[in-house]
């Protein structure tokens, strides 16, 4: 089988580690991987020494990446066009309307939030794709609430390396190098620096647990161009001294071992591969009841709050901070449930899609 991955991302994101995993995984299992990403994205860095890669502008108004896609299905022949992101969705589909006997397309649904309306969404989402991978039920839902039948979606969640996540150590001079004393209670949070990941709901939760927990100390690790933004909203809070914003360089394995406690406050969220690591590394969760969330801390498996509460956040974290035999029981609980989300079950989900696809696209017409 031959598979050409589209990813139209700038940065590493959880979705384009599930990209790279995908590319080795497929390769290992036989397949024959192809990529096409955008100029100068940090996949090609990831992949270079074992996939051919292709690189393209992915403008907003498609124009030149639908002629860089058509020379490489033309040169590699893929069976399977599979995009991971909207805009390489958006990109595949013109592909279908320009090609003769394209090969066909399936499209990742990383995010849980409403499709688009109006005729635009209409025609992006119900015309011209084989098949939708949403990553949770929540996406999943999204999806049939614009109108896609359950015959054209298969939730195959994210996937983590939990093996590796299990036997992960900390690097303790990380610590150091935030400026944190030995042995503070560190709450992490391990997301890109956007609004929508609810950094502002968790500042005024740090607030609130300071007030009983003062030598409290949190760690916002993560990538993006908020960064500065997030800094100065910090230090204007004069909260300084108790939160580090820090760019995401170290590997997560390194990371997570350091943590007390691991919060998602995100107010939208398809489903977070960090949250897993964390789980598998046998930190106890706190994240927002909402998108894919809940599907991977039910049953007790972490502390679910409302997104968008301060309030309830705080209470969230006060508790675990005070309760180490409910921190145990929620590592006990996080490691088995994660065993879940082991990225090889991923990555043979996603298979099992490309084979049922392929099977209905050789079928005559009738």
């Amino acid at each position: 089988m031959k598979v050409l991955l589209v990813n139209s991302e700038r940065s590493l994101r959880g979705g384009e580690h599930q990209t790279v995993a995908l590319a080795h995984g497929l390769r290992e299992r036989g397949c024959d991987v192809y990529l096409c990403v955008r100029e100068g994205s940090p996949i090609i860095e990831c992949v270079c020494q074992t996939t051919p890669v292709a690189t393209a502008p992915f403008e907003s108004v498609p124009v030149v990446t639908p002629r860089v896609l058509r020379r490489c299905i033309a040169a590699w022949r893929p069976d399977i066009l599979h995009a991971q992101t909207s805009r390489a969705h958006t990109h595949l589909r013109l592909i279908r309307l320009i090609m003769r006997n394209p090969p066909p397309v399936v499209v990742s649904r990383r995010v849980a939030f409403p499709v688009s309306r109006g005729l635009a969404g209409w025609l992006k989402y119900r015309t011209g794709i084989a098949h939708y991978i949403p990553i949770s039920e929540a996406a999943a839902g999204i999806l049939r609430d614009a109108g896609i039948p359950g015959d054209r979606m298969t939730v195959v969640p994210s996937g983590i390396d939990t093996g590796r996540f299990a036997s992960a150590r900390g690097d303790v001079t990380l610590t150091a190098a935030w400026g944190i004393e030995p042995g503070a209670f560190l709450v992490g949070t391990v997301a890109a620096f956007e609004a929508e990941k609810g950094y502002l709901v968790l500042l005024e939760a740090v607030r609130r647990v300071l007030r009983s927990h003062p030598t409290c100390r949190f760690v916002w690790l993560g990538r993006g161009n908020g960064g500065d933004w997030l800094r100065g909203v910090v230090e204007r809070a004069g909260l300084g001294s108790a939160v580090s914003v820090i760019p995401l360089r170290a590997p997560l394995e390194t990371v997570l071992p350091l943590l007390t406690l691991f919060v998602l406050p995100s107010l939208h969220e398809g489903l977070s591969t960090a949250l897993l690591a964390a789980l598998a590394a046998g930190i106890p969760v706190i994240a927002s009841d909402t998108g894919g969330i809940p599907e991977v801390l039910g049953g007790g498996c972490g502390i679910l709050v409302p997104p968008g509460d301060p309030g309830a956040l705080a209470r969230g974290i006060i508790d675990l901070l005070e309760d180490g035999g409910k921190r145990r029981e929620l590592v006990a609980r996080g490691r088995e449930r994660v065993l879940r989300y082991d990225i090889n079950r991923t990555i043979e989900g996603t298979i099992e899609v490309y084979r049922a696809v392929l099977r209905r696209e050789a079928q005559p017409c009738r």
